[in-house]
């Protein structure tokens, strides 16, 4: 993990702060995969965790915080007893997801972005948009 990364522990809950730049990706990733192990997800929990999570977390490095790297994300995550809940924060001034344009319209289907809420909204079991818009939690039901 890189020195500007933070990470805090507990029983239930776990951090990560990182840089907003494309290479937090693959920390992200790492750091989902100790997730995975230290909570004993399923393999289908897992896998819309970390679609969704990395479409939370570029959305946060590009529409957010703008490639900044003086400016951090956060990736934090929550066990309850039935759900894991993760939370992605960037220092960006936020936006509206309501006025995401839906990705299944035909005027919308050959564009090469405007995917990721979609696909969060797919993958999680439930998903809010905190305002004013730069906090996204996600809620992944444990099977």
């Amino acid at each position: 993990m890189r020195g500007a990364a933070m990470k805090g522990v507990m029983s239930s809950q776990r951090m990560v702060r990182l840089p907003s730049t494309l290479e937090s990706l693959a920390e992200v990733e790492n750091f989902l995969d100790e997730i995975k192990n230290e909570f004993n997800l399923s393999e289908e929990v897992f896998t819309n965790l970390i679609i969704a999570v990395a479409e939370a977390a570029t959305n946060a490095i590009k529409h957010g915080n703008g490639y900044d790297p003086n400016k951090y994300f956060t990736v934090e995550v929550l066990k309850t007893p039935h759900y894991l809940v993760v939370t992605v924060e960037d220092e960006g001034p936020g936006f509206n997801p309501d006025e995401v344009p839906d990705p299944l319209q035909e005027e919308n289907l050959l564009r090469a972005c405007g995917r990721g809420v979609f696909v969060m909204r797919n993958l999680a079991d439930r998903v809010d948009f905190l305002p004013p818009g730069n906090v996204v939690k996600m809620y992944f039901k444990l099977r």
